[in-house]
């Protein structure tokens, strides 16, 4: 990630939460908060699968290496016909790839779920505080849209930098 992408996230974050503040301070503590309950999710789940991502690279690194034996050593298995032992220990390091992909693959759809889901119940949970805030006559609704136009410039670089963020962690 260059130092202009940096700069340009960190200026839109700034510029985006300072117009939410003018607009409506209530709100945007609102949508902050519910932006770090969403950042929290990520945090929790970003070592697990930072660490079940090393196993699996791990485990690669060792399949690819008992095939690499497999096929440079065929004639001599072949010859002292031990190709059922070569079978079970091919088998067995497959299926330790395949497991550790498989308890990747769980991992990151729990996280991507219950980052959903718990988005999903602050975007409403947000909603409905404004909705409420309309109602008292605190604020209008074209604030409201001003402020969810904002927000989307404040929230929208956070997650984009997580992610390019966890990407390079993981290689």
């Amino acid at each position: 990630m260059g130092l202009a992408m940096v700069w340009d996230m960190i200026t839109v974050i700034v510029f985006g939460v300072a117009v939410m503040i003018y607009l409506s301070w209530v709100i945007t503590v609102a949508l902050l908060v519910a932006s770090v309950a969403l950042i929290a999710i990520q945090s929790v789940f970003g070592k697990p699968i930072l660490k079940i991502t090393t196993k699996v690279s791990e485990t690669l690194v060792s399949f690819t290496i008992r095939l690499k034996d497999f096929f440079t050593g065929f004639e001599v298995i072949k010859s002292y016909q031990m190709q059922k032992q070569s079978d079970e220990m091919f088998k067995k390091e497959n299926d330790d790839v395949v497991n550790a992909d498989f308890s990747l693959y769980n991992i990151q759809t729990l996280a991507g779920s219950l980052q959903m889901v718990v988005g999903f119940f602050l975007n409403v949970g947000v909603v409905f505080f404004s909705a409420y805030l309309i109602i008292v006559g605190i604020v209008d609704v074209g604030v409201i849209a001003a402020i969810l136009i904002a927000s989307g410039a404040v929230i929208g670089p956070d997650f984009r930098s997580w992610l390019l963020y966890s990407n390079d962690q993981r290689y």
